[in-house]
């Protein structure tokens, strides 16, 4: 029997694998820089800890322990532990460092692999074979390794081995180790850790389409990141498409905020802006991943957007701006008879829509939201008058927040007597206004029953009504539009005839809160032809009514401007638009100057039109006039406002489809 070959290894025992930076851990910085490249150190042991997959383990720390032995003929090997994830960069080096050799020349070969968890080898990454020789201190064995190498929860292994059948002794010391370098961690999402939000200019952008915005602009996309673990995260890095963001701290304590935010440039069309945050928390990674969205529009081109497609939606729209321009909708849920509303999260309507949905507080079983009229008290909540046609009655809700998903308790049955509540308008009063020092709300309706034309006046709060007939002579009281002093536009049926109504006689009952009117006065404004249907009212800013209104006989649209506040004299009765049957579903305001805007529907073509008069007469030779919409049969129960730069916002109908569309004016002329 041959002798046994001896030669000493000295090769420190390691406990299981930890992962040592040679220069530390990486700096965590307010300028988000990239993880800095580490050096590892992989400590071999023998028994002096639990082995790794089928072998021995090398880890972080190094071991005091006893020097060991191993027999090259078993082809020992030594797994990383605990697993990695990362990546060993271009130009990365693998170094086994030991003590000098004493004893007879022997020539192991040191083979380097990829396994994974179980110790199952995926690939060789590399081999070397190097005579051992007499030598002083340490040797280092380069083990040549293509780079980059890709880690995802898995190992390194290190073999040794020598001639097929040769039975060698090594004798393992302390100290031998292998020094792989260039390694950067991406360690493995923590799930929850953080949770992140974006907004382009203000406006939420976590969901498709995103908000509308002009092509070429610059603009600022701000990611909120939150800390929702139960430690302290350290952010390392947040990148967008757009390039790297700039954050305003560093270190997030559990439930802290605050905001990365960079810049980019509108690209056409939609668009997806990748976002990546990444850090520690907990002594695990952290790589967290959303989109933010926009469409990039061209400058001249309107936003049309479909704000709601389910079901059959979007008859009977009321639209009113909040105090950021972000609209509000009350409509119709056709399929269901429901009253929806919709409180847009950007002023395109374009993005992610917070108050959406049936409003609360709705009658079960009952067929609501038909002529439905939306306003916003002074703490944004949105106010809606509709007609219950179940029950036969004029309702009013009053939401408790301004997405409307609770409402206070409603004031079913504002008027009961009978079968009321159709055509309704509604408007808030100014405080100190219409005969109280609190904001009242007045709401105008038609009783079909006696066809009449009601008001109702009630406290803001619904909790407190009253009723009065202004006009009775007649089948009157369809088509009405109020204005916040309470003058009160409609039609009057019997005679064809606009004609305009308001209070003259109020008082403030015992022991009431709400003031009653019980007197009125009546004008007819318009009595040419079969005219007044379709009203919508205005106040200039002398107090004169300004009504927009459909001439049946002719099909044609038309907009009288009173010479007064009573209508008695000099007013101005324009035709605006004759070609074709135009004219219908129309809604009215007046811009800066004083000029109406006016909104309406084209059945000859299905279209939703504009008009912007040249100055507060409408006189045709100034005018403007606009398709809006033309795709499909689009423009029933308009409804419109103006935005902070004049630019009109209008919700509609999309009968083609059975839609709620909003569009949004990128000039005062939508042209």
């Amino acid at each position: 029997m041959k002798p046994k070959l001896l030669a000493t290894f000295v090769l420190s025992a390691l406990i299981p694998l930890a992962l040592v930076a040679a220069a530390g851990p990486p700096a965590v910085s307010l300028a988000l820089q990239a993880p800095e490249p580490q050096t590892l150190t992989f400590y071999l042991h023998g028994d002096d800890v639990l082995g790794t997959a089928d072998g021995s383990t090398m880890n972080a720390t190094p071991s005091s322990g006893q020097t060991l032995q191993v027999n090259l003929a078993d082809t020992p090997s030594w797994y990383s532990d605990p697993p990695l994830t990362g990546s060993f960069a271009e130009g990365a080096s693998f170094t086994l460092v030991k003590p000098c050799t004493v004893g007879l020349s022997l020539t192991p070969t040191y083979t380097l692999a990829l396994t994974n968890a179980d110790g199952n080898e995926i690939e060789q990454l590399g081999q070397t074979t190097q005579l051992l020789g007499l030598c002083l201190g340490q040797e280092r064995v380069r083990i040549p390794v293509q780079t980059p190498v890709e880690l995802e929860g898995q190992r390194l292994k290190l073999t040794i081995s020598t001639t097929a059948g040769l039975n060698v002794d090594l004798s393992l010391g302390r100290g031998t180790y292998l020094e792989a370098t260039n390694f950067v961690e991406s360690a493995p999402e923590l799930e929850g850790a953080l949770v992140l939000s974006a907004s382009i200019e203000g406006q939420l952008a976590d969901t498709p389409p995103g908000p509308d915005l002009t092509v070429g602009d610059r603009i600022t996309l701000d990611v909120g990141v939150t800390n929702v673990s139960e430690a302290e995260a350290r952010i390392r890095e947040a990148t967008t498409s757009f390039g790297p963001m700039t954050c305003d701290a560093e270190v997030l304590s559990p439930g802290q905020s605050m905001t990365c935010s960079t810049t980019g440039t509108v690209l056409e069309g939609p668009q997806e802006v990748p976002i990546t945050v990444t850090g520690i928390s907990g002594g695990q990674g952290i790589a967290i991943a959303t989109n933010g969205f926009y469409t990039g529009v061209l400058a001249h081109l309107n936003r049309i957007v479909t704000v709601d497609s389910e079901d059959t939606v979007g008859l009977f729209t009321s639209l009113v701006l909040d105090a950021d321009g972000r609209p509000h909708v009350s409509y119709l849920d056709f399929t269901f008879g429901r009253l929806m509303h919709v409180h847009c999260g950007n002023a395109n309507c374009s993005g992610a829509n917070p108050g959406f949905g049936p409003v609360a507080g709705g009658v079960p079983n009952n067929v609501q939201g038909l002529y439905s009229s939306l306003a916003l008290d002074s703490s944004g909540n949105p106010v809606i008058s509709h007609y219950d046609a179940t029950a036969g009655d004029l309702t009013l809700t009053n939401c408790a927040n301004p997405d409307c998903n609770a409402a206070l308790t409603p004031l079913a049955g504002v008027d009961a007597t009978g079968d009321v509540g159709q055509y309704t308008s509604l408007a808030i009063t100014p405080g100190g206004g219409f005969g109280g020092p609190e904001p009242l709300l007045l709401v105008s309706y038609y009783d079909s029953t006696n066809t009449a034309l009601k008001m109702a006046i009630c406290d803001v709060k619904v909790t407190l009504c009253s009723s009065f007939t202004y006009d009775a002579a007649g089948n009157v009281g369809q088509y009405t539009s109020v204005a916040s002093n309470g003058k009160i536009s409609y039609y009057d049926s019997t005679n064809r005839d606009l004609k305009l109504a308001w209070c003259t006689g109020l008082i403030l009952p015992d022991g009431k809160d709400v003031p009653a009117c019980v007197l009125s006065e009546v004008i007819t404004v318009d009595d040419v032809g079969d005219v007044g249907q379709y009203t919508s009212l205005a106040l200039d800013a002398a107090g004169n009514p300004v009504i927009s209104y459909y001439d049946s006989l002719n099909t044609n649209l038309r907009v009288a401007h009173c010479g007064n506040p009573r209508c008695s004299a000099n007013n101005s009765l324009m035709v605006v638009d004759v070609a074709g049957d135009v004219g219908l579903h129309t809604s009215l305001a007046l811009d800066a100057d004083g000029n109406p805007v006016v909104s309406y529907y084209d059945a000859t073509n299905g279209d939703l039109k504009l008009l912007h008069c040249g100055d507060p007469t409408c006189n045709p030779a100034f005018n403007s006039i606009v398709t809006v919409d033309s795709a499909g049969d689009v423009g029933q129960y308009s409804s419109l406002a103006l935005d902070a730069a004049g630019r009109p916002v209008i919700s509609y109908y999309d009968a083609t489809n059975g839609d709620l569309k909003v569009a949004h004016c990128t000039t005062p002329t939508c042209d």
